[in-house]
């Protein structure tokens, strides 16, 4: 029920003002502590007592105004972790393939970074370049399943997250992925191909 008029309306709004004033560091505290960022727990304040003074619930119902104000707080807390979260979902992540004019998925290209200047660049992608190369000679012998590992390694994958995708029992990846990595080590050491 809203009520934005007349003495009562004037009254509700006196009672909430101060509770929220004499209230607000602890909530402040509460907030920072629930969304982890001060910006934030600002605006979750701010959202919060607007919240309260345009909907002026009658205090004399209420036995704990304090606890009202912190739990509309809480409220909006979790409102904005939920949106948090939504906004994640909605994130394409760069390794996501996007289709090119021909119809073939193609990668996004590694955006510039600023704080490079053209022969920085130039030296990292030479290193990255005889890296590469290295990688390549040394991996000239192995199996397919030894290429697959890597390359899944290679992405970020986990043991884990590779024994779920390919159905297999996690023991059996840390084995063959500890096999692989001490092979290639080897390899690297004694440049052996």
């Amino acid at each position: 029920m809203l009520v934005s008029r007349g003495s009562d309306a004037e009254t509700r709004r006196t009672v909430w003002a101060q509770v929220i004033t004499e209230n607000y560091q602890p909530t402040l505290d509460f907030a920072h502590w629930r969304v982890g960022n001060v910006d934030d727990a600002y605006m979750v304040l701010q959202d919060s007592a607007v919240r309260i003074l345009r909907l002026l619930p009658d205090p004399v119902r209420i036995e704990d105004r304090r606890n009202y104000w912190l739990k509309t707080v809480q409220h909006q807390c979790y409102e904005l972790l939920r949106q948090r979260n939504i906004d994640t979902a909605r994130t394409v992540s760069r390794d996501t393939p996007s289709n090119n004019a021909d119809g073939e998925e193609v990668l996004p290209s590694d955006p510039a970074d600023p704080n490079r200047d053209p022969e920085m660049n130039a030296i990292i992608n030479e290193e990255n370049e005889v890296l590469l190369s290295a990688l390549e000679m040394h991996c000239a012998g192995l199996t397919e399943r030894e290429r697959a590992l890597l390359a899944l390694r290679l992405a970020g994958y986990t043991n884990a997250e590779i024994a779920s995708m390919w159905g297999e029992d996690v023991i059996v990846i840390r084995a063959d992925m500890n096999a692989l990595m001490a092979k290639l080590r080897y390899r690297i050491m004694h440049g052996t191909k």
